[in-house]
């Protein structure tokens, strides 16, 4: 979806909405990263841009209320090896319900999912072996098979989807130097799939072609691992977040967050490095005004998205989640 539009879009239903009570709103958050920023921890080669931007809006029903979620994530990869162009789109959608126990205890849950746009790539790179139909390619490959008609000129296609259910517990503080504290349990459904006309072969006279010292069998073994797995497999998060505020001035605030998650993944095949935990650390700037909050922030995280953006973690990229990841944003927030 256009940016543009997707902003005005909101605004212009910001001022549709008939809500009166203080708790509602409608928040729109937009975050950035850029390979070119020196001031943001060391990221993998490969990361060029990532950027997204969020709507979300509640309304209050006496104790209850219903909360919608929208977002719309672009990564972009630069990499040296074929497919050396990589980007995800990935929209997430989610309904949550909760429960206004009192001043200090609220209880929800939600359900999510989120879609990657499906990807093509001409050619791949196995055990340095490029193989597909671009001019690099050492292996060119090519089938007339109906099923796959679809993938035009290109080698492979891969498609994935995550489903993601959370129960969550928000206690509000009140005298203390913490704004809230947090729980979350979060279960996650992880469904990748790929096709690929490579999967088709299988003479002997073929697997047993040498390709920079490796036969054309071994290559492609090694290869598919690398690839998203295709059966379902699941993680549980257990989150704790805390949250603070230090007011500057009448209208200025000193913003922190603390967010710490403990996953555990489920029926996943292999691993070169399974991250149990990630850690997510927010400050920021807020202007309140009467109706409006505007808040620049930055986020840094210590292993990559692992466990805040599940469509990112599979086999293809499982690498790099041992390392600190980090951007910046931007949210405003109005409120009825």
């Amino acid at each position: 979806m256009n940016k543009k539009v997707l902003i005005l879009s909101c605004f212009l239903l910001s001022t549709c909405l008939q809500i009166n009570a203080n708790d509602n709103y409608l928040r729109i958050e937009t975050k950035l990263m850029k390979s070119s920023w020196d001031f943001l921890p060391e990221i993998p080669p490969s990361f060029k841009e990532k950027d997204s931007i969020a709507i979300e809006g509640r309304h209050n029903f006496n104790n209850f209320f219903i909360q919608g979620y929208f977002s719309d994530l672009n990564l972009n990869l630069d990499r040296s090896s074929e497919p050396k162009i990589v980007e995800l789109d990935a929209k997430k959608k989610s309904i949550t319900i909760g429960y206004i126990y009192n001043e200090s205890h609220t209880f929800s849950f939600s359900s999510s999912r989120q879609t990657a746009s499906n990807q093509f790539f001409n050619c791949i790179t196995f055990a340095s072996s490029t193989l597909g139909s671009c001019n690099q390619a050492n292996f060119n490959v090519s089938s007339t098979k109906p099923e796959y008609d679809q993938l035009n000129d290109n080698v492979i296609k891969i498609s994935g989807f995550n489903s993601i259910e959370s129960l969550d517990y928000k206690k509000t503080l009140k005298d203390s130097w913490l704004n809230s504290i947090s729980l979350s349990f979060k279960r996650t459904k992880y469904n990748y799939d790929w096709m690929t006309p490579l999967e088709d072969i299988t003479s002997p006279l073929f697997l047993n072609i040498n390709l920079n010292g490796n036969s054309l069998g071994s290559i492609l073994e090694s290869g598919f691992k690398i690839l998203p797995q295709r059966t379902p497999w699941y993680s549980n998060q257990l989150s704790f977040q805390v949250t603070q505020s230090f007011d500057l001035n009448k209208n200025l605030n000193l913003i922190s967050e603390l967010d710490i998650v403990a996953i555990d993944l489920k029926d996943y095949e292999e691993s070169e490095i399974k991250p149990k935990t990630n850690l997510k650390l927010r400050f920021g700037l807020e202007r309140e005004f009467k109706y409006i909050n505007v808040l620049l922030f930055a986020d840094y995280y210590k292993n990559n998205l692992i466990g805040f953006e599940s469509i990112t973690f599979n086999r293809r990229t499982e690498s790099y989640f041992d390392k600190p990841y980090g951007e910046l944003g931007l949210s405003l927030k109005v409120k009825f």
